[in-house]
């Protein structure tokens, strides 16, 4: 029997099954989607790998089962499917650093190492160490300019509070008042939040190692008046679904090109302007592994170093005006 596709089956599993015989080759195995026209690209995707010798006679674990695994188990699924379709039943084995820089140009021929980062490397990434977390592959990655730092004052902050919905408002006074990235405080359980205690646990960081959070006043007063306390602190399944009540909140106070990791600059850059940390006592909060993570944030506010310069012999007050009404004319 050819290969053909098997519609999913009701109270079962909601994905199409790739069922039949090409050259030799026997096929029964989920499709791991519930889009036709995916399942359909699939289908010949693993009719050609079996005509290259990729699929059938190898054993081991596949990519598009792998990749499978990885969502069920909660893992992010926005950018997998271009890949399901590229490297399909591909063995794991067969995928080695060649291959991922060969899928990210074929699939975005044009796009920025930063976008193929994000749609190639880091999925391929997540799907291969849930896989086999002791021996997944180490890729390199394209070189990228330093990220930008997009960060905004406390009146625009106030703003923006007042302007989300009640659903969105303790998720925005949480990152702003903690630095967590967006996929933690999305993940963060009330199991790991302490409000006698104003400290929460972050379990799994992008950076690997766990660290506790302090929770300001502001911060605490929000999750206090949150009343569902159980699963997931915010509500919220994934950090896309967030954009449906954060777009037109910024949308209401002519905010643009503010994102939700934004808030986490927004932090570290009060963290420095207001809260009088310089780069190592960034570093010391535990939200950043290296000082090169920080150095982005060098330039936003003065550091105790170049305070200095007040203390050089200049003479101010002896040209005329004081220091206060040299200011008081700049009012």
């Amino acid at each position: 029997m050819p290969l053909k596709l098997v519609p999913p089956r009701q109270g079962r599993s909601p994905n199409w099954t790739v069922r039949g015989t090409y050259l030799g080759v026997s096929i029964n195995r989920s499709a791991g989607t519930g889009d036709k026209r995916l399942a359909r690209r699939i289908l010949r995707q693993w009719a050609k790998d079996i005509e290259s010798g990729e699929l059938g006679g190898r054993t081991g674990a596949t990519f598009d089962v792998a990749a499978l695994a990885y969502m069920k188990a909660g893992g992010e699924r926005r950018y997998l499917a271009p890949l399901l379709n590229h490297f399909g039943a591909r063995p794991l084995d067969r995928i080695d650093q060649n291959a991922v820089d060969r899928a990210a140009i074929d699939l975005y021929p044009n796009a920025s190492p930063a976008t193929r980062n994000r749609q190639v490397y880091t999925p391929i990434a997540a799907v291969l160490r849930h896989a086999d977390p002791g021996h997944a592959l180490r890729l390199r990655r394209p070189k990228q300019p330093r990220g930008r730092v997009r960060w905004i004052e406390p009146a625009q902050a106030h703003r923006l509070i007042a302007a989300a919905s009640p659903k969105l408002r303790p998720l925005i006074v949480f990152l702003l008042g903690t630095g967590c990235r967006i996929g933690e405080a999305i993940s963060l359980d009330w199991e790991k939040v302490s409000l006698e205690r104003s400290f929460v646990w972050i379990g799994e960081t992008k950076n690997g190692e766990p660290r506790g959070v302090h929770l300001p006043d502001a911060v605490l007063v929000e999750l206090a008046n949150v009343t569902a306390r159980q699963g997931r602190v915010f509500g919220y399944r994934d950090r896309w679904l967030v954009y449906d009540d954060w777009l037109p909140a910024c949308a209401a106070i002519g905010l643009a090109d503010f994102t939700p990791h934004d808030c986490r600059h927004t932090w570290a850059t009060w963290m420095r302007q207001y809260g009088g940390l310089d780069l190592r006592g960034l570093l010391g909060t535990g939200a950043w592994r290296s000082i090169h993570s920080v150095l982005r944030y060098q330039h936003v506010a003065a550091d105790e170093a170049s305070k200095a310069a007040d203390k050089l012999p200049l003479d101010a007050e002896k040209r005329g005006k004081s220091v206060a009404e040299k200011t008081r004319s700049l009012k």
